[in-house]
């Protein structure tokens, strides 16, 4: 992202956060500015994440329950129970 950079922010902080800034800009191969800016960027990311979770979830809780019969629920209980859960594949 090429954006005009025109706005200061001054941050006062302790000595070991600016270590460990420091050293991590120079890991990444980064100036600190930019370090900065990509970590706003990232926590602003989730924020905007977990906003469009909860309006999901918003939605979701406006919509009519779905009714299961029996055997419906048994063959996704039995298909949950085969088929490994992919949380970890997000």
């Amino acid at each position: 992202m090429s954006a005009t950079l025109k706005n200061r922010l001054q941050v006062l902080i302790d000595d070991d956060r600016l270590r460990r800034l420091n050293r991590q800009a120079k890991e990444d191969g980064v100036s600190v500015g930019e370090f900065v800016r990509s970590a706003i960027d990232s926590r602003l990311a989730d924020d905007k994440m977990r906003e469009g979770q909860r309006e999901f979830l918003e939605f979701l809780a406006q919509q009519e329950p779905i009714d299961f019969g029996t055997d419906d629920f048994r063959e996704l209980r039995e298909e949950a129970a085969v088929r490994p859960i992919f949380r970890d594949e997000l």
